[in-house]
């Protein structure tokens, strides 16, 4: 093509891509109640190329790059991308630094249905006999985007390990979406393949067989071996890297296969292990490695389900970092709940955490009954499943949007809130309010721009320091209650 044809084409492209960015709504286009199209405008590159050359222009306009390309709710399409592209909110190296661990003013307490604020002594009194008697403890942490890479569940894991004994980071995929977390960095063979909710949602019930980590990996090829590498950061959690059993949990197994640990690259034995079906806990006795690697060698014939993987101590509390990118929260009931429930074998549940929202309010469009409706629905099929369990709803977090004069609050975050607290009360669940632990609606304008920066330019997501801030003051709000359950149990 001559250069003044490929300038033309170029030219009309621009005007075309100008002409969008003209004439396109500020708040974007609705196409659903879950999908929301927006198309940057002028303004926004205006202004960033105005900070780029030191001129002075809005101290608050920042580029936007919400969570909204993941959002899936049952019944309507969900883009291409949902199963892991898009932004990454791992923890990036300018997060990595330590916050000062003081306790902030103002911690909300937890919020109980009536005649219901003993609903955590259950999870206390497995604390208090794991530490006199040993035995183990697993705390569930499920949530969206915002618990990524391990950062505010890690915190609780540490704090309770060291009180009550346990070790390891518990449990993992094969290939998470994100590789990087407060401890390590996992990586992996390129013949893995991940299967999580939105793959199977035109399948029928019994099809959608995911374990609890609402995920399932298998290996692609035939006849073939297969690894999972940890490496561990010098800063990594303590108690983290001190574990004494590594394993994992399988299923749907026509043949038999194998595998063995390689820590620092000493191997240890290869391990047969038989056809199986239903999900199957294999584990083996290891020496922990504060430093180093840790690896995981398959090697099989035929692929079976890989549900989890684990590192961890034989007693002691065990705490699961669940991140499902792009999820409401509302899927659980959705999924073989006998595969979901069996993949916990060997496991004794003793608390639950959800804490999702965050796929919610960017494309909310009064959906409050519909919300509430599910989510309580929800929250009671836990509650079945589990009835000695406790179950926590963490309400959303603070969020806001760029606007034409700054940030500006969501419309519908105030809706998600309310919906989260009924539906948890309704259910006889127990409510944090994650927004109020931040400091109220419009926080996390303050948080992006507080130093260190509490909460990246997106407006949504915690950055490192961010996320220890916010696990410390959820990790105080469990301390008062336990202190409420000795005082009341002496």
């Amino acid at each position: 093509m001559k250069p003044a044809r490929v300038f033309l084409f170029l030219l009309v492209v621009f005007l075309v891509l100008g002409l969008l960015s003209w004439l396109f709504p500020p708040d974007g286009i609705r196409l659903g109640p879950a999908l929301n199209i927006r198309f940057p405008g002028l303004r926004d590159y205006l202004s960033e190329m105005i900070s780029q050359s030191g001129e002075s222009g809005p101290s608050d306009q920042v580029s936007f790059s919400p969570d909204t390309s993941f959002v899936f709710f049952p019944g309507i399409n969900r883009p291409a991308d949902i199963a892991g592209q898009g932004i990454s909110d791992s923890t990036l190296p300018e997060d990595t630094g330590e916050q000062k661990d003081t306790f902030p003013d103002y911690i909300p307490s937890f919020l109980y249905p009536p005649e219901g604020d003993t609903l955590l002594f259950p999870f206390f009194r497995k604390l208090e006999k794991v530490r006199a008697r040993g035995g183990s403890v697993h705390i569930f942490h499920y949530g969206d985007s915002q618990i990524e890479g391990d950062r505010i569940s890690s915190f609780l894991r540490e704090k309770w390990q060291a009180v009550f004994g346990g070790g390891g980071p518990g449990a993992f995929p094969a290939t998470p979406v994100v590789d990087e977390t407060v401890s390590y960095r996992l990586s992996h063979s390129d013949n893995w393949k991940r299967t999580v909710f939105p793959d199977l949602v035109d399948s029928a019930h019994t099809a959608r067989r995911l374990g609890f980590l609402m995920s399932a990996d298998r290996i692609q090829t035939d006849s073939a071996r297969a690894r999972i590498i940890l490496e561990w950061y010098p800063r990594a959690r303590t108690h983290a890297r001190k574990f004494e059993q590594a394993g994992f949990v399988y299923g749907q197994a026509a043949d038999s296969f194998s595998f063995r640990m390689v820590i620092n690259g000493e191997a240890s034995n290869t391990c047969p292990l038989p056809p199986s079906e239903n999900p199957r806990r294999i584990s083996i006795p290891v020496e922990a490695t504060e430093n180093g690697r840790v690896e995981f060698e398959i090697s099989v014939q035929r692929s079976p389900v890989f549900y989890a993987f684990f590192l961890e101590n034989i007693t002691g509390v065990q705490v699961h970092n669940i991140p499902v990118r792009g999820s409401a929260g509302l899927e659980f009931s959705r999924v073989n709940t006998g595969v979901w429930k069996e993949s916990m074998e060997g496991m004794d549940p003793g608390l639950l955490i959800l804490q999702f929202g965050i796929n919610l309010v960017p494309g909310w469009n009064n959906q409050y009954e519909w919300y509430l409706t599910r989510l309580t629905r929800e929250l009671r099929f836990l509650k079945s499943l589990f009835p000695s369990m406790p179950v926590m709803v963490i309400g959303v977090s603070d969020m806001a949007r760029p606007g034409m004069d700054g940030p500006e609050p969501y419309t519908g975050a105030g809706e998600v809130r309310q919906a989260q607290r009924l539906a948890a009360m309704e259910a006889g669940c127990i409510y944090w309010d994650g927004c109020e632990a931040m400091g109220g609606p419009g926080s996390v304008i303050e948080w992006a721009h507080s130093d260190p920066p509490l909460a990246r330019t997106d407006y949504t997501h915690f950055t490192y320091a961010g996320s220890r801030l916010f696990a410390v003051r959820l990790f105080e709000a469990f301390q008062r209650e336990y202190i409420r359950y000795l005082s009341e149990n002496q």
